[in-house]
């Protein structure tokens, strides 16, 4: 059984009275995290701890605030931020749907990935589902996962991609290397080599959207209403503000076949490589695969600078 004991710390003096004397308990029994003036403390077999914070403890069930063992903590600047981002990232789906709806079209969002699974095997068989995103291979359910898409005036599907949602203390090592992100429901039994380099990417945790499987209707290809970005890449970047503003995802991730043209269409910018002459065990065939990332903070300022360019074409007289 693991418990969370908290305290609001009101000075610097106290914060570092207290990390003392927690990181001395903790040393065997379990682990600190500390952000500003908040800390908190994960204790395993309900270790009773008293620290010398000027709150009372508060003593609350880890498992009800944890997630695949794994708690996150913002300070209160950060939970600022976080909400100062929802009006740039709401706006940029509004300015989407404001250039949809004269061509009969809207953005809609579905938690079953079931659908979106059934929907790809019959429209793209050719290309078929990721083992990354297939629910019979992952724990995937609404609440955890979700797809977006753009539906005509009949509810038919004209553009799709699909995420899930990764708690990770450290994203690389908890998903991909593990494999993990490739069939969570049980241990696997056969492991692919994969770019073992933590010097190529970033530290990727906290709350972490991966998505993919990103398709479009070729009659609707060439559907030229949003400037110089694509169909796909705009379902590409409404997958990730709604990552953003709903599961306050700290980053978006995702795989793609080797190469920046393909990335750079679903508008990211930051990759590295995944797998080279070896079997990517998203498809279980042999692949170069690219691993791309953008951290929140990007992904915002990307909703701000995009938003005032989404802008209906002026029809010359």
């Amino acid at each position: 059984m693991s418990v969370c004991i908290g305290a609001e710390i009101q000075s610097t003096k106290g914060f570092l009275l207290a990390s003392s004397v927690i990181a001395a308990a903790l040393f065997a029994h379990g682990r600190l995290f500390a952000s500003g003036r908040l800390a908190i403390v994960i204790i395993e077999d309900c270790l009773a701890l008293k620290t010398p914070f000027s709150a009372k403890p508060v003593m609350v069930n880890a498992t009800s605030t944890m997630e695949s063992g794994m708690l996150k903590i913002l300070n209160h600047e950060d939970d600022t931020h976080a909400y100062s981002d929802l009006p740039a990232i709401y706006g940029y789906i509004s300015a989407i749907d404001d250039l949809l709806r004269p061509h009969g079209l809207r953005t809609a969002v579905d938690g079953d990935l079931r659908r979106w699974r059934n929907h790809i095997s019959k429209k793209a068989p050719k290309f078929g589902v990721t083992r990354a995103l297939d629910p019979d291979y992952n724990d995937l359910r609404p609440g955890n996962s979700y797809w977006v898409k753009i539906v005509d005036h009949e509810d038919r599907v004209i553009a799709c991609q699909a995420d899930r949602i990764c708690p990770s203390r450290n994203f690389i090592r908890d998903w991909i290397w593990t494999h993990r992100l490739y069939g969570d429901k049980e241990p696997i039994q056969e492991w692919c080599p994969i770019s073992n380099d933590p010097a190529k990417y970033p530290m990727i945790s906290g709350t972490v959207i991966y998505g993919g499987g990103t398709w479009v209707d070729r009659d609707y290809g060439g559907l030229d209403i949003f400037g110089d970005v694509s169909l796909g890449g705009i379902i590409s970047r409404l997958g990730r503000m709604h990552g953003v503003s709903f599961y306050a995802a700290d980053y978006f991730t995702g795989t793609i076949v080797a190469g920046r043209r393909f990335g750079t269409l679903c508008g990211l910018d930051m990759s590295a490589p995944l797998t080279r002459d070896h079997i990517y065990p998203g498809r279980g065939k042999v692949m170069d695969v690219d691993f791309w990332w953008a951290s929140r903070a990007e992904i915002v300022a990307q909703a701000n600078v995009e938003r005032s360019k989404l802008r209906p074409k002026v029809q010359s007289a």
